[in-house]
């Protein structure tokens, strides 16, 4: 008998595709083929079935890889760690152990690999230098500690500058410092600085890092520099707490004496040399003064930036002197830069012209918009100089829909006086906070509300001004009894730039009247070399063609380096 038929006989029933790939879809409980007249595998069905024989085969999940008795963190593919136990490392060992994990890092450097540390702490005494792919991770559960127990600060940076992939997380870094070079794309996220005994930066990166959500603190005797950047390119400072610790409770945090402060800062902020497309965002700074300083202090200092966004920051100052002018924020020389949506408590905004010692273009193309200033001005010092593309002209800075709250400086928003009428940048929309009064403005024009709306740029229109909490305001008012009023600020003569060690002039008294009223909105056009740019002089039209053919080509390097 043919064992192809069915044993009743009939019609032959042959076993198909399907029932070849799923033998179990085709047999009985004896064992038969079924046929396919009461079940019919269609292309359809089949294309519903096969995940289920795909899932049969899937590989269980790997158990967690452990370090001690935590688990290890998972992270970004692009970087790999193992276990710094398993490399000979102890936890809570009170010996030195520098050496130990200079040498684990340099064996792991061939694979690009670093090291996890689960909670504990580390004796660190010495530098610690990475190479590429040396990452340094702490526990995300439990508290990682690092220490130097010296008296002078000891540093984690690379061993070349040419070390890629650098992060450093999760770790808290007792009297040591981080510094990282141009093509490290450096990672430094979530770490907290404190006990730095050196007056430099606790933390320098470069080129396109990333600084986002660390805590950096500084008490009395250690006064000294935060963050600084150096030849920056599309860097991101997210989400940082300078000069006060987010753990502390909501009392603590609420202190109004300077010896209860973290907030021991000479700069929270620096930006030290040129910087490009650098977003700062959601930060807050606070600095204490309880000595009287020989130079104007300054909370942040950012030189010579094209494309900065300073976005919905706070900058806040404890001040236990009487005698001592606040410290400011200052942005020299910006190009294409936006303030936007920040709070200044008792801190000054202050854009200056370039520092002279070096070939920087003057303000170009920076608007002011929506920020709230509590007992604080803002002011500018740069005059205006023409309408070529490489002068400082009345368009290139806009004041717009900031709010302020107290001070008795006669000029909420100042300018230098113009040396021709009408020459002057513009303001609009800014007001007293609670009373709707207009902000008492000098020597800038009043633009009417749809100039000063097309004047913003379109990612932040509209953008409204942040609302002060009421510690905020209360610690700000605070500070407005201990200090001397502020001077309204006229043009300087450029000076050295105020960075780590050198200071500029103290700004002098304006010349203007105090009290003065804006200037009209429509300007008394002088000079014909003062007119607007309706059409440029010969002899001005090749710099003004090679500025806009730079301008263009910044953003398209922009555009396409971000793919």
């Amino acid at each position: 008998m043919n064992s192809a038929l069915p044993p009743s006989g009939g019609v032959r029933k042959y076993p198909t595709r399907a029932t070849h790939r799923f033998p179990w879809l085709a047999t009985s409980a004896g064992g038969r083929f079924m046929s396919t007249r009461f079940f019919p595998l269609t292309p359809i069905a089949v294309a519903l079935l096969l995940p289920l024989g795909a899932s049969a085969n899937a590989a269980v999940p790997a158990p967690p890889q452990m370090c001690g008795h935590e688990e290890m963190p998972e992270i970004d593919p692009r970087y790999r760690m193992v276990c710094a136990l398993d490399q000979g490392i102890t936890a809570n060992l009170a010996a030195d152990q520098s050496d130990r994990i200079t040498t684990v890092l340099e064996q792991l450097a061939p694979r690009e690999t670093g090291l996890f540390f689960p909670k504990g702490t580390y004796r660190v005494d010495k530098d610690l230098p990475l190479r590429t792919g040396n990452v340094l991770v702490g526990s995300p559960a439990g508290a990682t500690r690092f220490v130097n127990s010296t008296g002078t600060a000891s540093e984690i940076t690379e061993v070349l500058h040419s070390a890629k992939n650098i992060r450093v997380e999760h770790l808290i870094l007792d009297n040591i410092t981080v510094r990282t070079f141009d093509s490290s794309n450096a990672v430094i996220r979530n770490n907290r600085f404190e006990n730095t005994r050196t007056p430099h930066a606790q933390l320098r990166v470069s080129g396109a890092a990333v600084v986002d959500g660390n805590v950096f603190l500084r008490g009395p005797g250690n006064r000294g520099t935060g963050i600084v950047l150096t030849n920056a390119r599309q860097a991101k400072v997210i989400g940082n707490w300078i000069g006060e610790d987010p753990s502390q409770t909501h009392d603590q945090r609420r202190a109004t004496s300077p010896e209860r402060s973290s907030g021991y800062f000479k700069l929270a902020l620096v930006s030290s040399e040129s910087s490009v497309d650098v977003l700062i965002r959601k930060n807050r700074m606070t600095v204490a003064l309880d000595t009287k300083s020989a130079e104007p202090l300054r909370l942040a200092y950012l030189s010579g930036a094209v494309g900065l966004i300073l976005d919905d920051n706070v900058f806040k100052v404890i001040n236990g002197r009487n005698d001592q002018q606040q410290p400011a924020v200052e942005l020299r020389a910006p190009q294409d830069t936006t303030v936007v949506r920040n709070t200044f408590l008792a801190v000054p905004l202050r854009l200056l012209p370039s520092d002279g010692e070096a070939v920087r273009p003057p303000i170009k193309r920076t608007n002011v918009i929506a920020n709230s200033f509590v007992e604080a001005t803002v002011d500018t010092t740069q005059i205006t100089t023409g309408w070529s593309a490489t002068a400082t002209t009345p368009d290139d800075l806009v004041f717009t829909s900031n709010r302020f709250s107290g001070g008795e400086s006669a000029c909420m928003l100042n300018a230098p006086e113009p040396t021709t009428s009408g020459m002057t940048y513009g303001e609009a929309d800014n007001l007293m906070q609670g009373t709707g009064d207009g902000a008492k403005a000098c020597n800038l024009r009043n633009l009417s509300p749809e100039d000063a709306r097309a004047r913003v740029p379109e990612p932040f229109h509209p953008a409204a001004a942040p609302v002060v909490n009421a510690d905020d305001l209360s610690l700000a008012r605070t500070n407005r009894a201990h200090r001397q009023p502020l001077p309204t600020l006229t043009t300087v003569r450029p000076g050295p730039p105020p960075s780590i060690q050198a200071t500029s002039p103290e700004p002098s008294t304006h010349r203007v009247k105090p009290g003065g009223h804006p200037l009209p909105i429509q300007p008394d056009v002088g000079p014909a070399e003062d007119a607007p740019p309706t059409a440029h002089p010969a002899q001005g039209w090749l710099a003004w063609l090679s500025a806009e053919l730079h301008a263009l080509l910044h953003r398209m390097t922009a555009m396409f380096s971000g793919r």
